[in-house]
């Protein structure tokens, strides 16, 4: 299976601070995905708790994970509680 994912989030930090430092203070406002060829979804984590969103879970279980910037997300994932495996 793989997941396609991407995040939009905000940050007590300016994005010119750099990576680690707005990544630090950010929080998930949506999180958008789609498994293999299958549609995409967004999750609003404003109205939801990040623990319901299934793409969270899909991550524990997908073959890949394809994302754009995906350090990026993978680093804001971490502060927030969730950390996407790199290897299986």
């Amino acid at each position: 299976m793989r997941l396609f994912l991407d995040l939009e989030t905000s940050s007590k930090r300016k994005i010119e601070t750099g990576t680690y430092a707005y990544a630090s203070e950010s929080r998930p406002l949506l999180i958008a995905w789609a498994i293999s060829d299958g549609p995409a979804y967004v999750f609003d984590a404003t109205k939801a708790d990040i623990r319901n969103c299934p793409a969270v879970a899909a991550m524990y279980l997908a073959d890949e994970i394809w994302a754009h910037h995906a350090a990026f997300d993978r680093l804001c994932l971490a502060f927030a509680g969730y950390s996407a495996p790199l290897r299986k």
